[in-house]
C-alpha cells in the first residue's frame, strides 16, 4: 500500500473555544491538555473539567497498563507517566537517555511495539521504557511533524507548510507521499485513529478562521498499487534501483559493525569478570563489579534490539515483492548503468 487520499471528512464542532492543546482517547472518553492546569474529559457530549498539578501539554494513553504519559509545559526534558486520575506516577528524565532528544514536541504509544514513540526537531525515536532503551527511527527530512500517531505498521503525523497543512504516513520506516489537508481549519492535533485494513479513520482537532473548534474524521482511503510503478516506471528510475542497492548494503555494513561491537563488549566483559572475580576480596568490590555488569547487560541490551530492528529493516528490503523485478528491469533497460570501466 504505497498511496492514499482523503476519502471523506465528517466534523463534530465543540461547543464553545476551550483552548484545547492535544488530546486522546481512551476506552471510553476522550481527555484535551490545555494550556492552563486544567483536563478536560469528552464523554457522551459531556464535558468535565480536571485539576492538576501541572499544565500537560502532549498526551498518550497506554492501553496496556491503563496509564497517560504526556508533556509539560515548562519541562522540556521530561515526560511523565499518569494514572487515569492524571495524579504523577513517575518523571522520566529524557536527557539521560539520549542526547538527541532534547525537546518532545509530541510522544505516542506503540502497542505493537510496547513503547513510545517520540518526535522532535529532527528525529523520530522509539522510546522502551522499561530499560530507557532510545532508537533513532527516521529523519524528519521532508516534514517536520508537530502531532504524531502510532497504529500497528504506521506513524501518522502532521506538519505545516507555508501555505497548507499536511498528513504524512510513515510506514515500518518509509514516507509515504504526503497528503495536503482542506485549507478551511488550521490542524492541532491527532486524537485517535483506527485501522480497517483498506482505509485509516483519523481523528483531527481542528480549528476554524473563528477560533471554534472541531474534531474532524479523516476517512483516508488507502490503495494497493506495485512499488515497482511508482519506483520503476519514472524518468528517475536508475537512481531508485541505486537507492535500493545501497539502502541494503549499508544495512548489511551497519549489521556487521553492531555484531563486531557486541563480541568486543562480551569478549571484554568476559575478562574483566575473570579477573575481578579471582581480585576481589571485599563485599563492596564485588557490588563495583556487578554495577558494572548491569551497565553492561544493559548497553548489549540496546544494541541487540538495534541490531533486531536492521534485521527486520533488511528483511523488508529483500522481501519486497517488487525489489528483484525493478532491479531486473533496470539492468535490462542499462538505467543503472552509472559507471562502467569497459567504456570509452
Amino acid at each position: 500500500m504505497t498511496l492514499f487520499k482523503i476519502k471523506s471528512i465528517e466534523n463534530f464542532k465543540l461547543k464553545k473555544n476551550l483552548c484545547l492543546i492535544d488530546g486522546i482517547c481512551t476506552e471510553d472518553s476522550i481527555y484535551f491538555t490545555t494550556d492552563t492546569k486544567v483536563i478536560i474529559k469528552l464523554f457522551c457530549n459531556k464535558i468535565d473539567y480536571l485539576t492538576t498539578d501541572k499544565s500537560y501539554s502532549k498526551i498518550t494513553y497506554d492501553s496496556d497498563e491503563k496509564c497517560f504519559y504526556a508533556t509539560a509545559l515548562n519541562y522540556k526534558n521530561s515526560i511523565f507517566k499518569l494514572d487515569l486520575n492524571f495524579n504523577e506516577l513517575e518523571c522520566i528524565d529524557i536527557c539521560n537517555s539520549a542526547e538527541d532528544l532534547k525537546v518532545i514536541k509530541s510522544l505516542s504509544y506503540d502497542k505493537c511495539n510496547k513503547c513510545l514513540v517520540l518526535s522532535n526537531y529532527d528525529y523520530m525515536f522509539k522510546l522502551y521504557i522499561n530499560n530507557m532503551t532510545l532508537i533513532k527511527l527516521c529523519r524528519n527530512e521532508k516534514f517536520n511533524p508537530y502531532s504524531i500517531y502510532s497504529i500497528e505498521n504506521f506513524i501518522l503525523s502532521l506538519s505545516r507548510n507555508k501555505n497548507y497543512f499536511t498528513l504524512n504516513i510513515t510506514e515500518r520506516h518509509r514516507s509515504l507521499p504526503i497528503c495536503k489537508l482542506p485549507k478551511n481549519f488550521r490542524y492541532k492535533a491527532i486524537i485517535c485513529a483506527y485501522n480497517k485494513k483498506t482505509e485509516i479513520c483519523i481523528n483531527i482537532l481542528a480549528i476554524d478562521c473563528k477560533n471554534i473548534e472541531h474534531l474532524i474524521t479523516l476517512s483516508v482511503k488507502l490503495k494497493d498499487k506495485s512499488d515497482c510503478d511508482d519506483n520503476c516506471n519514472t524518468d528517475n528510475s536508475k537512481y531508485d534501483c541505486l537507492k535500493n542497492r545501497n539502502a541494503i548494503n549499508n544495512a548489511i555494513e551497519s549489521i556487521a559493525l553492531i555484531e563486531t561491537a557486541l563480541s568486543h563488549i562480551l569478549n571484554a566483559e568476559g575478562e574483566k569478570l575473570q579477573k575481578g572475580i579471582s581480585c576481589a576480596n571485599y563485599v563492596y568490590e564485588l557490588i563495583e563489579l556487578n554495577n558494572s555488569i548491569e551497565k553492561t547487560i544493559t548497553k548489549v541490551t540496546n544494541l541487540e534490539i538495534h541490531l533486531s530492528d536492521k534485521l527486520s529493516s533488511l528483511k523488508e528490503l529483500v522481501n519486497n515483492q517488487c525489489f528483484d523485478e525493478c532491479n531486473n528491469k533496470c539492468d535490462d533497460e542499462h538505467h543503472c548503468e552509472a559507471h562502467n570501466d569497459n567504456e570509452v
